[in-house]
């Protein structure tokens, strides 16, 4: 994950390795600008502080997150992302393949093993 400072486009200003594969969706917390959600090809969404407090330079090229905040687990990969208005601890998941492509998840990150919620999606008849 890079963050860009859009008046120095020469470099990113944080470069942070935040999952195995690429991240296909972030959204920023609607009320908390230092937290971002990243959702990515490995079936996982990240909710990460970026106060910098919370980064640790270990010597590698980029820095590392001390702590994600939560991590939830999805059957499929995950495509989109969403902060649920008026809830600051929820957050709403689409896969982009296998079988869950017509569902939401809705989670918790408070409590992010089991989703508060799945809707399924429906076919369209001629």
């Amino acid at each position: 994950m890079q963050i860009w400072d859009q008046r120095m486009q020469k470099k990113p200003e944080l470069r942070v390795q935040a999952h195995s594969l690429p991240v296909k969706a972030v959204a920023w917390h609607p009320v908390h600008p230092w937290v971002v959600a990243t959702a990515s090809r490995d079936r996982s969404i990240k909710v990460h502080d970026l106060d910098s407090s919370t980064l640790v330079w270990d010597g590698r090229p980029q820095p590392q997150f001390k702590d994600v905040l939560s991590t939830l687990y999805l059957p499929s990969p995950v495509s989109r992302i969403k902060w649920r208005p008026g809830r600051n601890s929820h957050i709403a998941a689409c896969c982009d393949s296998g079988a869950c492509t017509s569902s939401v998840f809705l989670y918790d990150t408070s409590e992010p093993y089991i989703p508060l919620a799945v809707l399924e999606g429906h076919e369209v008849r001629g």
